[in-house]
């Protein structure tokens, strides 16, 4: 007769058999093979996503759209419809914003506004190149760029025939028409004791003072010469030593200077060509 196991000797029976059945179906998990190494890449290969290209926008806009004052000749002015350079508008400076143009790849668009509304036109962006005969101050500088100079005047004082006016020293007490944020109208502000009369174009100036209104009139000295032609009682005085020499430039918005860059390229060769010189002679021809 088979003797029962006792319950506690089953229980001990079945657990070590448990642990020999996991032991053998556990075993420790194979090792993943190992990463093959990255391709290598040579060594002036791009980062991925990068073209090399400069980020945002062009410099370039897609139109030159130029504020002027055509109250400047024989920088800018206006003639009879379709008569001048560029449809109405005329002068060494409009012939200047075509060619430089040109040399860009761009249309022209003229906005013709007040002197001393152009540095806020391009400030605000309704404009993007601004041209007037603008020369380069410290005080223009805080608020746009400029391209390099194309051009350098000073000053002339225009007086009727008969005036005893002969230079900067016999202005003072007297009726002096200058244009509104011109350069004659910085230079006498700060001589003070000149009764500054403010016109907002030049010819304006001119007639008062051919009309008896006024002693004298003080703007740049081409445009002196070029308004005074028709009037055989007015001259010019050249004061040379009581005014800077002055340098024209082409104003743009501050810090865009990629924009400045090239429109200096384009300037740089149409001075180097002597293509300047030849717009003023063309001008002298039709004025």
């Amino acid at each position: 007769m088979k003797r029962k196991l006792s319950t506690a000797k089953c229980t001990l029976i079945t657990a070590f058999l448990l642990l020999l059945l996991l032991t053998a179906a556990c075993g420790a998990p194979a090792a993943a093979p190992p990463a093959s190494p990255p391709a290598e890449q040579p060594a002036d290969a791009e980062p991925a996503g990068d073209s090399g290209e400069p980020d945002g926008p062009s410099a370039l806009p897609e139109k030159l759209i130029v504020a002027t004052n055509a109250e400047f000749p024989p920088f800018e002015f206006i003639t009879e419809q379709g008569g001048g350079a560029l449809g109405e508008y005329d002068g060494v400076d409009i012939m200047l914003v075509q060619a430089l143009a040109a040399e860009l790849g761009l249309e022209v668009e003229i906005s013709n506004m007040d002197f001393d509304a152009i540095i806020p036109a391009i400030v605000s962006g309704k404009a993007n190149i601004g041209i007037a005969g603008m020369t380069v101050t410290e005080e223009r500088l805080t608020n746009v760029d400029f391209s390099v100079p194309y051009w350098v005047a000073v000053q002339s004082i225009i007086v009727p025939s008969g005036s005893d006016i002969a230079g900067v020293d016999d202005l003072q007490g007297k009726k002096v028409g200058i244009i509104t944020g011109f350069t004659g109208d910085i230079a006498l502000s700060a001589i003070g004791g000149i009764d500054l009369q403010h016109y907002k174009k030049g010819v304006d100036a001119v007639m008062d003072l051919n009309n008896g209104r006024i002693d004298a009139v003080v703007i740049d000295s081409p445009t002196a010469h070029k308004l005074i032609a028709g009037f055989a009682d007015l001259s010019a005085i050249d004061d040379d030593p009581a005014f800077e020499l002055e340098s024209y430039a082409i104003c743009v918005a501050k810090g865009n200077e990629e924009f400045v860059a090239k429109i200096n390229e384009a300037l740089q060769k149409l001075i180097d060509d002597g293509a300047i010189e030849a717009f003023a002679a063309e001008v002298d021809a039709r004025l």
